[in-house]
């Protein structure tokens, strides 16, 4: 058996990741899914989603609310918001939909300078379940997008100067490493990135970091250490702990698949284990508590803890 799965505990069969899709962890032991189902009317079928939570290792469901909206993306912290994803490569809207009433807020993102604004990271709720940001770039600048749910209808852009290595913003992939992947200090308005640069052979590992407050002024940029055989292929990040975890593929076979964990300076760095496999591990995201990891493979959904050292390591 690869060593992943060794370490990992199987915590949801493929009968029921067909049946749902699963919008996050609301603990350790519980997540939030939703079903897609049709019923009969005057008019015919008519499609409704069913939202339930979904307790382990019992299985047992419960549900939360019948609505006619399919809700994908960001759960906020508090599990009470979900901010959707990017649809396409032109962010003239974001939408969020409460997970009580399923009620929505709208934002219209301004174009810059009459150019319409790419994103190029993912969509990230703040710690205070209020403000979201993402990164979008135009022709010569990045700048950060972040609104807030008591101002429904405006969006602040904030300049962060030229893309680099480090930031990236030359691409469409929002979903993967190749664009940069926002995460959120639990303290204030501190904003980290993270993006994996690719010059030819050569693969770095950066770290980013700006104030929302501040803008271009506070960007500042660090390599982390990181093995130059192993090409990133998901990053994820705990504030709990402050580690991430990285998803790899070996240079020289992408077959071969490993799970990192480390701090954010590249230290306390732990490979949770390997597998084999031509297709990738999905949906890697770490449970509320940050000592644990979840992810998709071979028709099952996997949990598997973390194993940072005791004793910080020097690299």
């Amino acid at each position: 058996m690869d060593s992943l799965l060794k370490n990992a505990t199987r915590a949801l069969s493929q009968k029921l990741l067909d049946r749902y899709v699963l919008l996050g962890w609301v603990t350790d032991r519980k997540f939030l899914a939703q079903e897609w189902r049709f019923i009969g009317g005057s008019t015919g079928k008519s499609p409704l989603f069913r939202t339930v939570s979904i307790e382990l290792p019992s299985e047992k469901i419960t549900t939360r609310a019948i609505t006619n909206q399919r809700y994908r993306g960001t759960l906020s912290p508090d599990k009470t918001w979900v901010l959707e994803h990017s649809t396409d490569n032109s962010p003239r809207d974001v939408w969020a939909f409460s997970m009580n009433d399923f009620s929505p807020c709208l934002w219209l993102v301004p174009k810059s300078n009459n150019k319409t604004l790419i994103p190029c990271s993912k969509r990230l709720w703040l710690s205070d379940s209020k403000t979201w940001v993402f990164l979008a770039f135009d022709d010569n600048q990045i700048y950060a997008v972040t609104g807030k749910l008591a101002s429904s209808t405006k969006v602040k852009v904030i300049p962060l100067g030229e893309p680099s290595e480090a930031t990236g913003g030359w691409g469409s992939q929002i979903q993967v490493i190749g664009a940069s992947h926002l995460i959120a200090n639990p303290k204030d308005d501190l904003i980290v990135g993270v993006r994996e640069s690719r010059v030819y052979s050569k693969i770095d590992l950066w770290r980013y970091e700006f104030r929302l407050t501040q803008g271009q002024r506070s960007r500042r940029e660090f390599k982390i250490p990181f093995p130059k055989e192993e090409e990133v292929e998901v990053v994820t990040y705990t504030p709990q702990n402050q580690r991430l975890a990285l998803l790899t593929a070996s240079s020289t076979d992408r077959s071969q698949k490993s799970l990192y964990t480390m701090r954010l300076d590249g230290s306390q760095r732990v490979c949770l284990g390997t597998v084999t496999s031509p297709y990738p591990l999905e949906e890697l995201d770490w449970l509320p508590s940050g000592k644990k990891l979840s992810f998709r493979y071979d028709n099952a959904l996997w949990v598997v803890p973390d194993a940072p050292p005791t004793q910080p390591q020097i690299l």
